[in-house]
């Protein structure tokens, strides 16, 4: 079984309840005026590791309710986050789910990574919550493009 089909579908439990559809290794929601995606990416270099990336953009500009990840306005990985330790970013690893079992890795992962991630998602449905996320509880590694600099200034 692999970690990132584990982890999207983890996600999905979390996710789900607050609005999100899924889309392949993606989670999105289109609200009324902030888009969020949730994707879960491979590891492009096949080491059993997988990265979450966190998207949002401006809702007017997702055009037919979707967008991936690497076209939103604002972007990071969920290492960005402050509630993310480094020892947490461990269980998106293969080894780790191999080393662990499926049932206690599904426990770890739902506590410290998606969890987290939901309770942030949940409390960013507009611009002014979207600035708060990046003021408070984001601490760089963030992406913004020039479109959405001003609106979050």
């Amino acid at each position: 079984m692999a970690v990132e089909s584990e982890l999207a579908t983890i996600l999905g439990g979390v996710l789900k309840p607050i609005g999100f559809r899924r889309r392949r290794s993606n989670w999105f929601r289109v609200g009324t005026s902030v888009y969020s995606i949730v994707n879960v990416q491979k590891s492009p270099w096949g080491d059993g590791v997988c990265y979450v990336n966190l998207g949002f953009s401006l809702s007017d500009r997702v055009t037919g309710g979707w967008q991936p990840e690497h076209k939103c306005s604002v972007r990071f990985r969920i290492d960005a986050l402050r509630s993310t330790r480094p020892e947490h970013l461990r269980l998106l690893d293969q080894e780790m789910l191999d080393a662990m079992g499926v049932e206690a890795w599904r426990t770890a992962v739902g506590e410290w990574i998606a969890t987290p991630i939901a309770r942030v998602l949940a409390s960013t449905s507009d611009l002014a919550d979207l600035r708060d996320l990046l003021d408070s509880k984001v601490s760089g590694g963030v992406a913004v493009l020039h479109d959405a600099r001003e609106l979050l200034g």
